[in-house]
């Protein structure tokens, strides 16, 4: 854990655009279609989602191995009177509530260990929104792949939740230089 919070301390220090910037837009696009109510936000870094779902009514738990990212979420969330709580967690640790979030926000995190229990800590009609580098081999390197889900990796991993989109989209350098598997799932209203 100490060397990752040093690793993503000293990327903060200097600045992530990618990790500080809007909102994603996949995210953006498939707001309207997801519950309501309390989410999570995994990796929340500087709060990009975080405080983007609380402005959209959302009461956020945001979680994220970096002090320094926290601090500028939280600053962000009293500023603008938000409702978020910001924790610096070891998500390699970390327990996640049952049934407790309508929405979970996984983006550009991937913790294989973790995936279980996301359909877990969805409240019953919960959603689940991923958006996560895919591993191509025209592009990636072989060690990348601990690092990138394969093919169909979260639809067998999910394939308890009802999927509602599903898409790997290949990289197409130099605009995308990754490619991306997205999903949004929902566990049933029943469980």
């Amino acid at each position: 854990m100490r060397e990752d919070r040093l690793e993503w301390e000293q990327k903060h220090v200097v600045g992530v655009p990618a990790l500080e910037g809007p909102p994603s837009s996949y995210l953006v696009a498939w707001l309207p279609h997801l519950p309501k109510g309390r989410a999570l936000d995994l990796a929340a870094g500087c709060g990009r989602h975080a405080i983007y779902l609380a402005q959209h009514g959302y009461r956020v738990d945001a979680l994220d191995i970096s002090l320094v990212a926290l601090s500028r979420l939280a600053h962000q969330a009293r500023v603008q009177r938000l409702p978020v709580r910001a924790a610096a967690v070891d998500l390699d640790d970390v327990m996640l509530p049952w049934a407790t979030y309508d929405l979970i926000v996984n983006s550009y995190y991937l913790n294989r260990a973790l995936l279980p229990q996301l359909p877990q800590a969805l409240a019953p009609g919960g959603a689940l929104l991923v958006e996560t580098p895919l591993y191509d081999p025209a592009v990636d390197h072989p060690s990348e792949i601990a690092h990138r889900v394969g093919p169909r990796e979260l639809a067998r991993v999910f394939s308890d939740l009802r999927i509602a989109h599903y898409e790997e989209v290949p990289a197409s350098p130099p605009r995308r230089k990754r490619a991306l598997c997205r999903m949004v799932a929902f566990r049933s209203p029943f469980r």
